[in-house]
């Protein structure tokens, strides 16, 4: 088996998930190149028996009930046979050659072990205007040129979840690497969690086993994105969730415990009055908005101060 694509689902929208599997169902790569592996994460109407999976040649659901994005990925790999491992989210539609293309990639960048491509975005409502600042945030990017690297957090080169191609060998040492490392399991979506960084991690563990990642032009998946997205409120709570996983990314891989900012009262409270004053003296220049958005990331970041230091336990 050449490619074992992946797709892991919590309490799924029956619509979106349906655009999925026709999206696989469309692929020009033999389906006896491919599997395709479902798995069920703690669904409240289990997926097994509600979607029809007969159009596949080799297709199977498995149920796993511990709750998190980050375990039901590791059910995946261990369930996969493949040697590529395609990760698929519930809500994305590959182009036509999506895993056509993959494979011939990971036969021509035998030095990559994790690559993606472009995620480019079908909103269900047209967003306001400010939103689209901040695209990056919900998975949407256009990738135009081929562009690798070997350096942790370096962005512009690391795939994303949606649509990841990873080698068998970074999966498993991924999977090994988390046995030892419970705290990184909660390093994404759980639940009502907006926690993330979970795919850098797993992108990333390539660099660790000396290999490189990658985006290319040529891997493109629509991402569908549902109203409830494009809120103010939800926008500013995955900020600071993102700015929280990504401080305890960062302090995991290269021990670095910067940019964290302060997390007493005292200083926080100064620089509230601070920030009151600059308001008063300027309006003009103050934008509301773009306050929020700075506090949530630093709320974010004393949260990860706070669980780093011990002073609080990590994310459950």
């Amino acid at each position: 088996m050449n490619i074992s694509v992946v797709v892991c689902t919590h309490n799924p929208r029956r619509d979106f998930l349906e655009r999925t599997f026709a999206g696989l169902k469309d692929q020009s790569l033999d389906q006896t190149l491919w599997e395709l592996v479902l798995i069920d994460n703690a669904s409240k109407i289990p997926v097994t028996g509600t979607f029809d999976l007969s159009w596949h040649l080799n297709a199977k659901c498995v149920r796993e009930e511990n709750l998190g994005l980050t375990r039901a990925r590791l059910r995946g790999i261990r369930e996969s046979a493949g040697e590529l491992l395609i990760f698929v989210d519930d809500d994305n539609i590959l182009g036509v050659n999506y895993l056509k293309n993959a494979l011939e990639i990971s036969r021509q960048f035998p030095f990559l072990g994790a690559w993606g491509g472009s995620c480019i975005a079908e909103y269900e409502k047209s967003p306001p205007a400010w939103f689209l600042e901040f695209e990056g945030n919900v998975a949407v990017r256009k990738v135009n040129q081929v562009t690798w690297s070997n350096q942790y957090f370096d962005y512009a080169a690391t795939p994303v979840g949606a649509g990841m191609c990873l080698r068998k060998a970074v999966a498993h040492r991924y999977d090994e690497g988390l046995k030892a490392d419970l705290g990184s399991l909660n390093l994404d979506r759980k639940g009502d969690s907006l926690m993330s960084c979970g795919d850098h991690h797993m992108a990333w563990t390539s660099i660790g086993m000396g290999l490189g990642v990658g985006v290319f032009p040529s891997l493109e998946l629509v991402h569908i994105i549902p109203e409830g997205r494009i809120e103010e409120s939800y926008l500013l709570k995955l900020l600071e969730a993102d700015a929280c996983s990504a401080a305890l990314l960062r302090a995991n891989l290269t021990g670095e415990r910067r940019n964290l900012g302060p997390t007493d009262k005292k200083t926080l409270l100064m620089r509230s009055v601070g920030r009151q004053v600059r308001k008063w003296l300027n309006p003009k220049k103050f934008n509301p908005f773009h306050e929020k958005v700075r506090l949530a990331k630093q709320r974010g970041h004393a949260r990860a101060a706070a669980f780093l230091s011990g002073d609080a336990p990590r994310p459950a």
